[in-house]
């Protein structure tokens, strides 16, 4: 069946050379397109997934390949805030420190709309999947939200360090501590960020630069 498909999108550059080898089909038959979604859910989350006092949080979610456990030990004994959306697996045999909140598996446009609420977005990966991640920095950067992420193989085609978002060395906590602790008191460096994000959201995930991509492959398949 993949075989009469002429050609495939992927979400990363690595996943190019990857489902070549999956489908045993040439590389040219695949291309990098970043993932795109729907507009993120708007207006204010419910009051049940936030802190009583209504204070200011940093928010990670997601649960592929993800490493809450540096997270949680990098904003440990901290005075910042965190809230954290995950599946029960990721978070088992772990200790949540007492300034985060943990839920599982939450309806999606709650998660849109705490992304929407939150000072950024912290992704922190474990090394098991090379690449993952993609729909939760692109709704990021939707919301004019910078992100902090580890530094990994499918977060390098969507986070350039230092324009969009902030990369962090893998299972570091203090590295991890260090970029949050910089992102919350440097508030130029936040509103460069945030402008990076938006800029990329809008140059990559609007529907019409997605047709433009779709017509313009359509037209060179077709005249090949």
């Amino acid at each position: 069946m993949y075989r009469r498909v002429d050609h495939f999108f992927v979400h990363s550059t690595y996943d190019i050379r990857l489902s070549s080898e999956l489908y045993h089909l040439p590389e040219e038959c695949f291309s990098y397109r970043p993932f795109v979604r729907d507009e993120p859910a708007t207006g204010e989350p419910n009051d049940m997934y936030l802190f009583e006092d209504k204070r200011p949080f940093i928010m990670s979610y997601g649960a592929n390949g993800r490493d809450y456990k540096t997270f949680f030990e990098a904003v440990d004994g901290t005075d910042l805030s965190a809230i954290v959306v995950a599946r029960e697996y990721n978070l088992e045999g772990l200790e949540v420190p007492d300034n985060v909140r943990t839920f599982c598996s939450i309806h999606l446009e709650e998660c849109d709309r705490l992304v929407r609420k939150c000072l950024f977005t912290v992704f922190t990966f474990d090394g098991s999947e090379p690449s993952c991640g993609q729909i939760s920095m692109v709704t990021s950067f939707m919301v004019g939200k910078p992100t902090i992420c580890t530094d990994w193989i499918g977060v390098r085609d969507y986070v350039t360090d230092g324009e969009n978002g902030l990369l962090v060395k893998m299972k570091d906590p203090a590295d991890l501590r260090q970029r949050i602790s910089r992102l919350v008191s440097d508030r130029q460096l936040y509103r460069k960020l945030s402008e990076g994000a938006i800029q990329w959201a809008n140059k990559n995930t609007r529907p019409e630069v997605l047709h433009e991509r779709i017509d313009a492959l359509v037209t060179r398949l077709t005249s090949e």
